[in-house]
């Protein structure tokens, strides 16, 4: 409301009422301010509107693929991303800012976006476990994965050192050579 309709509605009230110094009756006027209330189904009532839920990103808990060293390896995080509250049916993926957070991914990965590619030059025992952020304006969502079993399903052609003499040496299938 303008501040020369405000003065022209006091001075309304003041001249229908009067000014005697002798009155001790209060009177309010309640004003609804547009903005801030919305008109009921019935057209005359005011309602406060109703409060907003929060946004909130989660990322689903999910067993990543085994990765296997010197094969091109990718997983996008972005398949496992949720979102309520408010705004959360406008959010694309490609909004959301993705980071690691605590623990190490494997040599020869990186999280480029939602996408954790690379291929992996190394092979562990017990796996990676990492931490994945998603951001989205306040919300954050946050979740530990772990990779496991780095191995070779088929190793690289290595020379394996040689045998004894009258002994043959076999490399076993679908593991990391270790020489």
């Amino acid at each position: 409301m303008r501040p020369i309709a405000a003065s022209l509605i006091a001075s309304a009230v003041l001249a229908l009422f009067g000014t005697s110094t002798n009155a001790a009756t209060v009177y309010k006027v309640h004003i609804p301010i547009p903005s801030l209330a919305t008109t009921g189904s019935s057209g005359g009532e005011t309602t406060e509107p109703e409060p907003k839920e929060p946004l909130t990103l989660t990322l689903q808990q999910a067993q990543l693929r085994d990765a296997v060293v010197g094969s091109a390896y990718s997983m996008d995080f972005s398949t496992l991303l949720g979102a309520s509250g408010d705004g959360a049916d406008t959010i694309q993926p490609t909004d959301v800012s993705w980071a690691l957070g605590t623990g190490t991914i494997p040599p020869g990965l990186t999280l480029i976006g939602s996408e954790l590619k690379g291929t992996p030059t190394k092979k562990t025992t017990s796996g990676s476990s990492f931490e994945v952020i998603a951001t989205y304006q306040d919300a954050q969502g946050k979740q530990v994965y772990t990779l496991k079993g780095l191995c070779c399903i088929n190793p690289p052609e290595v020379e394996p050192p040689q045998a004894p003499d009258g002994f043959t040496q076999q490399r076993p299938s679908g593991v990391c050579p270790e020489w």
